[in-house]
C-alpha cells in the first residue's frame, strides 16, 4: 500500500561524515498532495497556506508490529484521543496476545481512580481493525510492568510470548 521503511540521507556539504541511507525504523508512504486535499475537503478541514509539498504517513515503528498486523502506535495514539481519559493515565501500557486476543493494560496517573467508565472511553477510541478483546486499568503504583526502558531508553510496549500477570480481584 505505499508503506516502506523510511531511510534518510544528508548530504550536507558541510558535515564532516554525509549520514548515508540511515534507516530510521519507522514504516511510512509519501503523500500526494492532491490526494491530502481531497481527504482534508472530505473531512472539512481546511489546510494552511504554504503546506509543504512533501508529506508522511508514519504508521509504526518497524519492531512494533503485533501479532495481530496492528502496530503498537495504534494502540499509544487510543491513550490521547479522548482528552478527558488521557488526564487519567501515565502513557504507560503493555500489550499481551494469546492467539487472537489482546489485553491492553493501562497504567492510571498518580492520583487516579479505575473505574468501568474510563475502560468505556478507551475502548471506543481504539481503532475497530485492531480491537483489545480486554482493557486493564491498573493503579499507578501497582503497574506490574515497571517502567523498565529498553537500550533504546523507550518503555517496552509488547513483548512476544508474554503471558498476563495473575489479577486480583480489585485488580486495578
Amino acid at each position: 500500500n505505499g508503506f516502506g521503511d523510511l531511510t534518510v540521507s544528508t548530504l550536507d556539504g558541510g558535515r564532516v561524515i554525509p549520514l548515508l541511507r540511515y534507516q530510521t525504523g519507522d514504516v511510512a508512504c509519501l503523500l500526494d498532495p492532491a490526494v491530502v486535499e481531497r481527504c482534508a475537503a472530505r473531512q472539512g478541514v481546511e489546510l494552511p497556506e504554504g503546506m509543504p509539498t512533501s508529506l508522511l504517513a508514519l504508521k509504526g515503528r518497524d519492531r512494533e508490529v503485533l501479532p495481530d498486523g496492528a502496530y503498537v502506535s495504534v494502540y499509544k495514539d487510543a491513550l490521547y484521543a479522548d482528552h478527558e481519559a488521557a488526564d487519567q493515565l501515565s502513557g504507560a501500557l503493555r500489550l499481551i496476545f494469546e492467539g487472537r486476543h489482546c489485553t491492553m493494560h493501562v497504567q492510571l496517573a498518580r492520583s487516579a481512580t479505575p473505574t468501568s467508565g474510563l475502560r468505556d472511553r478507551l475502548a471506543r477510541v481504539i481503532p475497530r481493525r485492531s480491537p483489545a478483546t480486554r482493557i486493564v486499568l491498573w493503579r499507578y503504583e501497582r503497574f506490574p510492568f515497571g517502567m523498565q526502558l529498553d537500550y533504546e531508553r523507550k518503555f517496552s510496549h509488547f513483548v512476544p510470548g508474554e503471558s498476563n500477570p495473575h489479577i486480583p480481584t480489585e485488580h486495578a
